[in-house]
Order: structure tokens, then sequence, then C-alpha cells
């Protein structure tokens, strides 16, 4: 990523997520698998110099504790924001995104996520989605992330 001084104004966007959030969400019935439940509280906070966004994930899925890091940051080049998570099951993914007009996508290798926020910023919905076995994307889990702080 190229090195500036200061945060840009897509720098500065990322601020929509800046917060605690309370997020709930249904993952879709596939194969032998029911639909089940997740929720979870998401904290982004600013890294020192407004740079980088750290993204705290503590959830529950399908009553299952889950717990994961993310770094998410803007790279000029690239001309869209990047990010990389850590999950306590000892994965490690990256992923692009792009936030324009409250629309905030995000991609990665297997999975991806669209979703919007609402005009006040207190309410961001979406589906993720996974790359199935023919190689499509097939939605996997509708969210709710809803501003508490």
């Amino acid at each position: 990523m190229t090195k500036t001084t200061k945060p840009s104004a897509k720098h500065r966007a990322l601020g929509i997520l800046a917060g605690s959030w309370s997020t709930q969400g249904t993952i879709r019935a596939s194969g032998n698998a029911a639909a089940s439940e997740m929720r979870a509280i998401d904290r982004y906070e600013w890294l020192p110099g407004d740079f980088f966004l750290l993204h705290k994930v503590d959830a529950l899925i399908g009553g299952e504790a889950s717990q994961s890091i993310e770094v998410i940051g803007y790279d000029a080049e690239k001309g869209c924001y990047v990010s990389r998570s850590y999950d306590d099951r000892g994965a490690c993914d990256g992923f692009t995104a792009r936030l324009e007009n409250r629309v905030w996508e995000v991609d990665g290798a297997k999975v991806r996520f669209r979703g919007a926020f609402d005009t006040k910023g207190a309410v961001l919905a979406g589906t993720w989605e996974q790359l199935g076995d023919a190689h499509q994307w097939e939605p996997w889990m509708d969210i709710e992330l809803r501003k508490v702080t």
C-alpha cells in the first residue's frame, strides 16, 4: 500500500464502521445442514494515525463460539479497501472491499458480502455468499448490524 502522511477521504469514509455493533443473522440451510442463527458483537476502532480500522468479532454461530480480528485500510494503488482477518481456528483470509453511496461490498477468494448502510449509518444489512462446488456464488448468511455506540 502507498504510504501517506495523513488519512485521505477514503480512509475517513471507513469511519461509518467505527463503534460497536450488535449483529444478528441467519445462516441458510444447505445440503444436510438446517438453517441456524448467529449473533455477534462487532467492534471497529481506529488504530493510531487513523489509517486503519481494527475489527474485533465475538460471535455465536449456530451455537458455537467464534472470535476473530481484522485490519482494514485503503490501498490507493489498487483503488480499494484491503483487509486481512485472523480467527480462533487458525484461518487467515485476505479481502478487498468498496464503499460507495453507502453500499459496502467485500470480496474474498471463497466468500463475499453485499450490503448497504441505512441513511443514518446506524444499520448495515446484507448477505454473505460462498463460492459453491459449481464455482457459482450461493447465498450463505443474511446479517444485520445495528450500531450500539
